[in-house]
């Protein structure tokens, strides 16, 4: 016999877990390019999918969506949803890009990958070269 709060709790547990159990690290140096491959979503091909800001816990958080099969472009970030995997491109890679993003997709409860962008100042000469 399982009573209902049990049930409820083990299922947000195992959900939340789930979630935001994947953590992408990206690293960049100041005017790079660089694309993230949030891929971890073989059976969720039709949904809409996005990036946000976190806490990504709220609407104002999104900071671009992509319907499936579509290139949306918002500022110096392109988002590419091809079904099964969401690329997202930031170009001329900024300081002011570092931090902690997610890759979302649109369903009942919203899967998330953690992502964070790290970011270097420019190119560098090590005098031993």
């Amino acid at each position: 016999y399982i009573s209902h709060f049990t049930f409820v709790f083990w299922y947000n547990v195992i959900k939340k877990k789930c979630l935001t159990q994947i953590t992408v690290d990206i690293n960049g140096r100041v005017g790079e390019t660089v694309t993230i491959r949030c891929s971890f979503w073989p059976f969720i091909t039709e949904n809409v999918k996005y990036l946000c800001a976190s806490p990504c816990t709220e609407d104002k958080h999104v900071i671009i969506k992509a319907g499936h099969e579509k290139i949306i472009r918002k500022d110096r970030i392109k988002l590419f949803n091809n079904g099964e995997v969401l690329s997202v491109t930031f170009t001329d890679l900024q300081k002011s890009d570092a931090g902690k993003y997610y890759c979302g997709v649109e369903r009942v409860e919203d899967a998330y990958i953690e992502v964070n962008v790290n970011v270097k100042d420019g190119w560098f000469y090590d005098e031993h070269d």
